[in-house]
């Protein structure tokens, strides 16, 4: 007896001191609380499986609160949970408060609907894949809070036309932008010194890059299949060590490569580099 009344109050102890209530709906927003640090991550409601069950769960204009109370407690609005979003694609809008510092992975997965996301500064990370498939997005501003943007984030974003990368940026993940292909244009600002494989991969669109002086790396693939390329500016004084893969099967014949004007003959003579058809001085 005595055995059983000690399991009983250690069961009503451990519930007493749980710190995480997960699947809380709050004026049609679905939460995760964190008693420990009063903090609250939007989610999803129930277990998310199969997908099927849970694509429509929002839908239209979500504006997310910087705060929410529940049960007399009031709880900062700190992440958008991972795949809190996925695969609602009659999503059309989220406004996102100044609370919020992560975004997780595949938060916004194949949200097709998504047309407009602002990203607040206070955001100091987005994980992998979390806009991946948004193909209804045209242009994203990419927060001068975030160092890294993470692999896949924006991949297969078919209606993205513009990017802002800032100068907080020091590496671009792999497939970071790939198949991007309504994308015309990439300024990589002078903070990135590592863009990774393929991340640029089949972003058939693009017809202009323009490369910081502060990249020293460049991955295999990072600009494969980038068949409208017309211009490329280098202007990293020493070219990167590259192969022939990161620039396959772009028309050399038909790009020209901008280089700063004393490194002309480095690059003329760089492998990866001196298979363009014009290699001429930044102006």
């Amino acid at each position: 007896m005595k055995t059983k009344l000690a399991i009983v109050l250690a069961l009503v102890g451990m519930l007493a001191g749980c710190s995480l209530h997960e699947g809380i709906a709050v004026q049609e927003i679905w939460y995760r609380f964190d008693d420990s640090t009063q903090t609250a991550s939007v989610t999803y409601q129930g277990t998310k499986t199969p997908q099927e069950t849970y694509r429509k769960e929002y839908s239209g204009a979500v504006v997310i609160p910087s705060s929410v109370s529940w049960r007399q407690t009031t709880y900062r609005v700190a992440s958008i949970g991972e795949k809190a979003f996925s695969f609602c694609r009659d999503l059309s809008s989220v406004t996102l408060p100044n609370s919020i510092t992560s975004i997780e992975d595949s938060a916004f997965y194949y949200c097709t609907g998504l047309t407009s996301v602002a990203l607040p500064n206070s955001v100091t990370r987005i994980r992998e894949n979390a806009f991946d498939g948004c193909s209804g997005l045209t242009s994203v501003a990419i927060p001068n809070s975030i160092t890294r943007i993470e692999s896949r984030v924006f991949m297969d974003c078919r209606g993205l036309t513009s990017v802002s990368i800032p100068n907080s940026v020091t590496e671009i993940g792999e497939y970071a932008f790939a198949t991007c292909s309504s994308l015309t244009s990439v300024s990589i600002p002078n903070s990135v010194t590592r863009i990774e494989e393929c991340a640029f991969y089949d972003c058939d669109g693009l017809r202009w890059v323009s490369i910081g002086k502060g990249v020293t790396s460049i991955g295999d693939g990072a600009f494969r299949m980038c068949v409208g390329l017309t211009s490329v500016t280098n202007h990293a004084t020493t070219p990167q060590a590259i192969d022939a893969d990161v620039f396959f099967y772009v028309d050399f014949a038909g790009c020209t490569l901008y280089v700063p004007e004393g490194s002309l003959a480095a690059y003329q003579a760089a492998e990866g580099w001196k298979e363009f058809g014009s290699i001429l001085p930044i102006e």
